[in-house]
């Protein structure tokens, strides 16, 4: 697989944001705001593109949470800084092997009957756009309740990561971790930093003077093929999925 590829789609289910601010803009204030999300990774060990698939106890489906602090410059333009923590996971079910992938098999790109879990710290800066306010009228944005943000930004992911036999748990590779396969147990070591592009849209309904709901779909893409230890997949037989 080419370098870029997705990390995860978050879809933030509810994000509450606690604004310093009073209900005339203010420009010199510093708004801070906690996320809490559900995460569906797309990648090479995924059973279905777009939504969670669960094999016995081990489910797709994980979490995240994150802070942030955003300040803006003027009624289009922002910028914000990031925290955050939170899992990812896949699975794939017996599909066959990887075709044409090499021509020597390796179990390393098989990813036929295979999961994999991640823990993960990320941090990003980030430019936001104001897009209620370049298509609307600014008196008649001022007055309006809803308010849409783009957002665009680069940041660093630092994970352990381990990928395992689907029905026996059995270690297959790993990142951020040590072991000596045999007796299958996990000692943690240094974690992997890679390099990640961030995408994102905010709606935003003020509850309060001080305090907004937000609402957030947010799309990473990472520098990095070691999220999910698979560099090929059966869908991906040359390599090139993004």
């Amino acid at each position: 697989m080419k370098k870029l590829r997705p990390l995860l789609l978050a879809m933030l289910l509810s994000s509450l944001a606690a604004f310093s601010q009073s209900k005339k803009t203010n420009y010199n204030s510093i708004s801070l705001g906690a996320d809490f999300s559900s995460n569906v990774f797309l990648g090479d060990i995924k059973q279905h593109d777009f939504y969670p698939s669960s094999y016995g106890t081990f489910n797709e489906f994980r979490f995240s949470g994150a802070l942030n602090a955003k300040k803006m410059f003027n009624n289009v333009y922002g910028l914000q800084g990031e925290i955050g923590i939170g899992k990812l996971a896949g699975l794939r079910r017996e599909f066959g092997k990887c075709k044409h992938c090499s021509t020597v098999y390796s179990e390393s790109i098989d990813t036929s009957s295979t999961k994999f879990k991640n823990r993960y710290f990320n941090y990003d800066a980030s430019l936001l756009v104001n897009l209620s306010n370049l298509v609307l009228n600014t008196n008649r944005y001022e007055k309006s309740k809803v308010k849409v943000i783009g957002e665009f930004g680069l940041g660093l992911i630092s994970f352990r990561s381990v990928r395992r036999n689907l029905e026996n748990s059995q270690i297959l590779a790993l990142r951020g971790y040590e072991s000596n396969y045999e007796n299958n147990e996990l000692k943690k070591r240094d974690r992997q930093t890679e390099l990640y592009y961030k995408f994102a849209t905010h709606l935003i309904y003020p509850l309060s003077d001080r305090i907004d709901l937000s609402g957030k779909v947010k799309y990473y893409i990472a520098n990095s093929d070691d999220l999910d230890l698979t560099y090929y997949s059966a869908k991906d037989a040359n390599g090139v999925k993004n």
